[in-house]
């Protein structure tokens, strides 16, 4: 029988070429279709807005039921319910997560897709130390100012040093991780 209405009817006819007959109206439900969903944007990169770990993030997704209506959309991460509606403000950690859109219909089907979105780790400042760090020096020479040997490492944990630079009293007077400097 096809989806709808359908009229089945029984008849009977005697040897005599009486008859009669009797119908039942069975009807098909068509199956439930589930509903649509989509995330706006798809799987994106956010920068950190704060040099704070993680970030809030807006999200927001659209869903649809072609033989009904849906009855309740969510957001999920790492497999737990953390917002409900079209829209949410998600507190991401750094790194890639996994956030998933579900809406579920009238007839109880759902649907789901995810997408990807990576929080940027803030940026950490390079680590640099000046070898010998706090010294005195005597003077050689009877004379005003001495001229003293400095050197020094910088690194940087999350990407690379572009630039080092010695300052004086404010003023850059020297770049690279060795000088001699006359105080």
């Amino acid at each position: 029988l096809g989806d709808g209405a359908n009229a089945v009817t029984l008849r009977a006819t005697d040897d005599d070429g009486a008859s009669s007959s009797t119908s039942v109206t069975i009807t098909v439900a068509a199956p439930n279709v589930p509903p649509t969903v989509s995330i706006t944007g798809g799987d994106r990169s956010v920068s950190d807005s704060d040099g704070s770990s993680g970030e809030t993030v807006s999200v927001s997704a659209t869903a649809a039921d072609s033989d009904g209506s849906v009855s309740s959309e969510e957001w999920l991460v790492g497999g737990s319910v953390v917002a409900t509606g079209t829209s949410a403000n998600l507190s991401l950690d750094d790194g890639g997560t996994q956030v998933t859109f579900r809406a579920t219909d009238n007839d109880g089907d759902s649907s789901s897709t995810s997408v990807t979105i990576t929080v940027a780790a803030p940026n950490a400042p390079p680590t640099v130390s000046i070898t010998g760090g706090d010294r005195s020096v005597t003077d050689t020479d009877g004379s005003a100012g001495e001229t003293i040997s400095f050197s020094a490492t910088a690194t940087d944990s999350d990407g690379s040093v572009s630039s080092t630079e010695w300052l004086v009293g404010g003023a850059v007077v020297a770049t690279g991780t060795s000088v001699d400097l006359s105080l």
